[in-house]
């Protein structure tokens, strides 16, 4: 199993879960075109797609995989929100458990602007993958981890810097505190975590200008001794349970 980033950042996100023979597509905010070309146009494989919320960089081409024949998983909000009625789009609620293929898949409620969720994803392959975006905290204990894709946005000190020295919109700023991951709060969370088990940590959707990739990245390393990535357009990693 792999992780293919096709976008993490405001512009757009995506990620696949991908094996030789099936594919999770999580959040729809990049063109299904993109996709079908990451996936050698091998799009038969494709099990569902998850959808964490409404905002247009996460699910903005939603309704081109619906009408393609997949099946897309997320809040009766977001639905609503996006103004989608349609037996492929499906209601997921709080806690649900489902199966998307051989994907089995539960969905947490977290903090955001808009309701949003979390998911757990578990499948042989891969094990247990948190995915985990576009909120600014994470209140559950999970165990048995083997991956985390989870979001790294600004760093609280070059945000204030921003805000002081380079006019930022304090309503901007005040938006970004309340509904995305500071980098000291990411790393009270990861410490929380029994993370014995965690093979990769992938960090998403980081700031263009709050955040600093290289910084972000030797924290968690530092904090974790796990492999940390920090996840860029066309970014494959091996997201098997065990390494080879």
């Amino acid at each position: 199993m792999n992780l293919k980033v096709l976008g993490s950042s405001s512009k757009g996100n995506c990620y696949l879960l991908e094996s030789d023979t099936e594919c999770l597509i999580i959040e729809a905010g990049v063109p299904f075109k993109d996709v079908k070309v990451a996936m050698d146009f091998n799009t038969a494989k494709i099990h569902g797609v998850l959808a964490s919320h409404e905002h247009r960089d996460h699910s903005g081409y939603v309704k081109q995989y619906i009408d393609s024949g997949i099946r897309c998983y997320s809040s009766k909000q977001a639905w609503e929100g996006l103004g989608i009625d349609h037996y492929n789009a499906i209601h997921v609620t709080p806690k649900m458990y489902f199966e998307v293929g051989n994907f089995s898949i539960i969905a947490l409620p977290v903090h955001h602007d808009v309701y949003n969720f979390a998911y757990v994803i578990k499948h042989k392959d891969c094990g247990s993958v948190l995915f985990c975006t576009d909120t600014d905290d994470f209140n559950y204990n999970l165990t048995g981890l083997n991956h985390i894709i989870i979001e790294a946005n600004y760093d609280i000190d070059i945000i204030d810097d921003m805000a002081i020295y380079k006019d930022m919109d304090l309503s901007l700023r005040q938006r970004t505190l309340g509904s995305h991951m500071e980098l000291g709060r990411l790393k009270e969370i990861i410490e929380d975590m029994d993370i014995s088990n965690v093979r990769n940590i992938v960090l998403v959707h980081l700031s263009d200008s709050n955040s600093h990739s290289k910084k972000f990245r030797n924290e968690l390393i530092g904090l974790t001794a796990k492999d940390v990535y920090i996840a860029e357009k066309n970014l494959v990693i091996d997201f098997n349970r065990t390494a080879f």
